[in-house]
């Protein structure tokens, strides 16, 4: 087709799918695909890395080369909150590795049978999409943060614990490490899920900004992993970047 009969064919193209009323479903099947086709580009930059990102979080433990607890299959296979291994176990182990590599270690308090928990696995820590470095450091970090981590923070990585919540031992590890008082605190009855700490190795110091309370969090997680790294000591704070409270 010549290119004046591509261009005479404009305005009836036009017409028929953004003026015309009563569409047929090919013609709203074409509007769908051009939309679709119009915003590709915009997906393909929001993740594309840069050369040297890598995901920003790595898993502390492989639980299966852990103790077992004996006599116990409440496990469904590929369970991402075990209840079959001890807490403290899986939380020793992590937290040896984080002081030897200097690293913050995360941890997701929650439990396989969880919607939320679920859900935040699927947005925040699904494989297929993971978080890399870059991206975490043009969205959630100031210019001065990022500079502050070396290499344009390409350089952070967080090691990441999930802990089963309403297992005996997570609930005992949560009362140890006070995560229990602060969600009582905080007005909850348990240590509800998914519930997100964020320690410091090298001091033992544990903070977290999940709230149940209205305009007290962040509005985004990956606000709330920069908060935690704040408190932490391993970016210093900035005052002028503005960060969303819900």
């Amino acid at each position: 087709m010549q290119l004046r009969h591509i261009l005479a064919s404009i305005p009836a193209v036009w017409q028929t799918l953004f003026l015309k009323r009563n569409k047929t479903e090919s013609e709203r099947r074409m509007i769908r695909a051009i939309i679709l086709f119009a915003l590709l580009p915009l997906f393909s930059a929001a993740h594309a890395t840069t050369p040297g990102s890598k995901p920003l979080f790595e898993l502390a433990v492989d639980y299966t080369k852990l103790k077992r607890i004996p006599v116990c299959y409440r496990d469904a296979e590929g369970a991402l909150y075990p209840r079959c291994y001890k807490a403290e176990d899986a939380y020793n182990a992590a937290l040896t590795r984080a002081k030897a590599e200097n690293k913050p270690l995360m941890i997701i308090w929650g439990f396989d049978e969880c919607s939320a928990c679920r859900f935040l696995e699927s947005r925040e820590f699904n494989p297929a999409e993971p978080w890399m470095t870059d991206r975490f450091a043009t969205w959630a970090l100031s210019e001065k943060q990022a500079a502050s981590l070396g290499n344009n923070g390409n350089d952070l990585e967080i090691l990441l614990l999930r802990i089963n919540s309403r297992s005996p031992s997570g609930q005992a590890l949560s009362k140890k490490l006070g995560v229990y008082k602060i969600a009582r605190d905080r007005g909850g009855r348990r240590v509800w899920s998914p519930f997100i700490t964020m320690t410091n190795p090298a001091t033992g110091q544990l903070v977290t900004q999940t709230s149940m309370r209205a305009n007290q969090q962040p509005c985004n997680r990956w606000d709330e992993y920069a908060l935690n790294l704040e408190d932490l000591g391993y970016i210093p704070s900035d005052d002028s970047y503005e960060r969303r409270i819900c």
